[in-house]
């Protein structure tokens, strides 16, 4: 678009493989992109479809915009739908917490799924955990603990109190997959807990 606007002498038009390249939904593309080309004399061509100035073209650009558009809700819907199917399984789909690896694991169908595996730091998360179990210790001097011991993040960063505060509550370190997939209910995990259900109740409790 800047390219085409700074030289919009030289140019009629703008080409795209296809309109859904153009804009993921129509509104966008309505008012951020052929509103602002048509204002400098610019139109929108399609290389594989019958888009031009007549009556008939100006529909099916706007037709083919919106076809992409429901082609992209609906991948974006059923990818949804496989996420919420793979955490209901007990399958493990963000970024690593401190303590674990990603992994891939096979299901019944021997496919590869998400989950978690303990790294070199999962004995240390196991200690800070058991220790605050105890409940004879504050989060700040939980804090202090982890750093004595050598907690690190997974950028290598000391643990500050915020984020010990997240180890606390993530139940996932006692063998348990909670998020919006699950819609946040506890499901068991594929992945090897690094304490007792128990120990994380406590905690919460805590």
């Amino acid at each position: 678009l800047q390219f085409a606007l700074s030289h919009r002498d030289k140019i009629d038009h703008v080409i795209v493989y296809k309109m859904n390249r153009a804009s993921r939904d129509l509104f966008s593309y309505m008012t951020q992109v052929q509103a602002v080309l048509r204002s400098k004399g610019i139109t929108v061509r399609s290389a594989t479809e019958p888009v031009d100035d007549t009556k008939m073209g100006r529909f099916m650009e706007g037709l083919f915009v919106m076809l992409g558009q429901l082609d992209n809700d609906s991948k974006a819907e059923y990818t949804l739908d496989n996420m919420r199917s793979l955490a209901q399984q007990g399958y493990y789909q963000h970024p690593p917490i401190v303590g674990y690896d990603t992994v891939k694991i096979p299901n019944q169908m021997g496919k590869p799924r998400p989950s978690l595996t303990p790294n070199e730091m999962a004995p240390r998360v196991k200690k800070v955990l058991e220790r605050f179990s105890a409940g004879d210790i504050t989060k700040a001097d939980l804090t202090r603990y982890a750093q004595r011991i050598g907690l690190r993040s997974r950028y290598g960063t000391k643990m500050s109190e915020d984020s010990i505060n997240r180890l606390l509550k993530s139940a996932t370190y006692a063998g348990y997959i909670r998020d919006s997939f699950t819609d946040f209910q506890l499901v068991d995990g594929r992945h090897e807990p690094l304490i007792s259900p128990a120990t994380y109740e406590l905690n919460q409790a805590l």
